[in-house]
């Protein structure tokens, strides 16, 4: 294997070393999963108190969803409206969801460009800092646990809602979160070789 100063160049030669290959990898599945729990209906759910029947509704960071169909557990997703309880807390979840799957993309390529150029340390230090702050930016997907539609009663009359309870979007912020992190760590470890 060519060492960092060897000056050898092409596809998965590894000048950065062979520990370069796990935050690509890691990397891309988070990206992945950040991008699905982006636009999902299905971030967190809600359901009504007051009621006989139990309903819930999901809530994502764009659209919410409702199961018409109980029996297969099809459901259909809608963009919020003029009417439904958008927020500063909800935009900025927005926000900062766009900006990690944006900079998480470009610290990707990145990334696997070091399995292809000798990079210098300093530039290994800039991507490892790049997926941690990736990191930090997909954890405030989770604002919305404390946005309008997640604190609120919602309906005409307002019916009491529970407080929301994660779902599977949100389960997919936290594994890409920890993705994102290991990502990050292992470009540290190939910047101190």
């Amino acid at each position: 294997m060519p060492s960092r100063n060897s000056g050898e160049t092409g596809c998965c030669t590894l000048p950065n070393g062979a520990v370069m290959i796990v935050p690509s990898i890691l990397g891309s599945i988070a990206a992945v999963i950040s991008l699905i729990s982006e636009f999902t209906c299905v971030f967190v759910k809600r359901t009504e108190q007051e009621t006989y029947f139990e309903q819930t509704f999901d809530l994502g960071l764009w659209s919410w969803g409702l199961i018409t169909d109980s029996t297969y557990g099809k459901e259909e997703c809608y963009r919020y409206g003029d009417r439904d309880p958008v927020d500063v807390t909800l935009e900025s979840a927005r926000i900062f969801g766009m900006i990690a799957v944006i900079y998480g993309g470009i610290t990707l390529i990145l990334s696997f460009l070091s399995t292809c150029m000798p990079y210098s340390k300093v530039v290994l230090g800039v991507i490892g800092a790049s997926y941690f702050a990736t990191c930090f930016c997909e954890g405030l997907k989770l604002l919305i646990l404390s946005a309008d539609v997640c604190t609120t009663d919602i309906g005409d009359p307002p019916l009491d809602w529970g407080p929301c309870e994660l779902n599977s979007g949100a389960v997919m912020v936290i594994v890409a979160l920890m993705l994102w992190f290991v990502s990050g760590s292992m470009a540290c470890i190939a910047m101190r070789r």
